[in-house]
């Protein structure tokens, strides 16, 4: 199923399931200083306790760094979530691209998320 709210289009009919044990990894994309948040729909099936880690993935003068980006909690409804400032993109001048990663946290975990935007422009 999709987010409810059709964000990117009402023929949209797929989101990401991640289950306990599960990641995700976007693929890299370009970044400015103009783009410091990002921004998605989610939600949690699953233990009300499990946590969303989302983390940033930079190669920066050759070492692929992992730089935390939030936790998230959710309810069993999809909803957006709050703008993530990633402070990466302060990298912009020397790595012009991230990429996101998505890990459940929990063995009772039922995450599900869509519609993955750097605010405003980008889609992932």
């Amino acid at each position: 199923g999709n987010e409810t709210f059709a964000v990117n289009s009402t023929k949209d009919r797929m989101s990401l399931s991640l289950p306990a044990g599960s990641s995700a990894t976007s693929a890299p994309m370009c970044i400015t200083l103009l783009h410091p948040t990002l921004r998605f729909f989610a939600f949690n099936s699953g233990n009300s306790a499990s946590i969303l880690q989302v983390d940033a993935v930079v190669r920066l003068l050759g070492l692929r760094l992992t730089l935390p980006v939030g936790l998230l909690l959710a309810g069993s409804d999809w909803q957006p979530t709050l703008p993530l400032p990633f402070l990466t993109n302060l990298l912009a001048p020397v790595s012009s691209t991230v990429a996101f990663r998505f890990t459940p946290l929990g063995s009772s975990s039922g995450w599900r998320i869509d519609d993955v935007y750097l605010d405003p422009y980008k889609s992932a």
